[in-house]
C-alpha cells in the first residue's frame, strides 16, 4: 500500500523522486528548487530569473506539477483500495480533506501545503525560509 511507502522515510523519498521524474523536465526542476528537494530551497522569483520567465509563470508550472502529483497519488490509492471513489489514507500526515480541497479549489497555498506534508517538512519552518 502507498501509505506504507509514504510512512517510511527512504521509501517515501524514492517514491517522490520517481514521481517527479514522471513530470515534464521544467515542472520537475521547479518543484525540486521551490521545495528544496535534493537542492537548496529557492523562491519563485529566483526560479523565474533562472528560467527567464515571470514569477507568475513559475507559479503556474509549480501548481500544474503539484496537481499531477496529487492525481498520481490519489489514482494509486483508488486502484489499491479496489473501490471506486474510495480513498484509503495516504499516510498519517496527509488527510483526504486536504487532497479533496486541492482538487476542488486548485489554490497555490493548498498545493504547497500538500507537498510540504508529502515531503514531511515542518510547515512553519518552510514558510519562514
Amino acid at each position: 500500500m502507498i501509505s506504507e511507502i509514504l510512512d517510511k522515510e527512504e521509501d517515501r523519498m524514492n517514491f517522490i523522486r520517481e514521481m517527479l521524474r514522471s513530470l515534464t523536465s521544467r515542472e520537475e526542476k521547479v518543484l525540486r528548487l521551490y521545495f528544496g528537494i535534493d537542492e537548496t530551497k529557492t523562491t519563485l522569483a529566483e526560479i523565474g530569473q533562472d528560467f527567464d520567465i515571470t514569477e507568475d509563470s513559475v507559479r503556474k508550472i509549480k501548481n500544474k506539477g503539484i496537481y499531477k502529483v496529487i492525481n498520481r497519488v490519489t489514482n494509486i490509492e483508488l486502484f489499491e483500495s479496489g473501490e471506486k471513489n474510495h480513498w484509503i489514507p495516504l499516510s498519517s500526515h496527509i488527510d483526504k480533506d486536504l487532497i479533496a480541497r486541492c482538487i476542488d479549489e486548485r489554490k497555490s497555498k493548498l498545493f504547497d501545503e500538500f507537498m510540504v506534508k508529502l515531503l514531511k517538512i515542518d510547515w512553519e519552518e518552510w514558510v519562514l525560509k
